[in-house]
């Protein structure tokens, strides 16, 4: 089982066998990590599966629809 950080994981993997494939190299380096490192890769993985990085804030304001326009009106009465 791996042991190290997620530095020394990329350094394992630059120094793998080289007849083996990267995918599989790296489903390899996957198998053995603990949990806590297992978290992190899956976090990596998210990130790089999103497409648009703006749907994360699509939707999260609230208010009336000639804010953009009318902000000042808004801000300051």
């Amino acid at each position: 089982m791996f042991k190290g950080n997620l530095f020394e994981l990329s350094l394992c993997w630059m120094e793998g066998d080289s007849e083996m494939s990267e995918r599989e190299q790296i489903i390899e380096k996957i198998k053995s990590l603990p949990d806590d490192l297992l978290k992190k890769v899956a976090d990596f993985i998210k990130s790089l599966e999103k497409t648009d990085p703006l749907e994360e804030v699509i939707g999260i304001c609230e208010g009336p629809p000639d804010l953009a326009e009318r902000h000042d009106k808004y801000v300051y009465g």
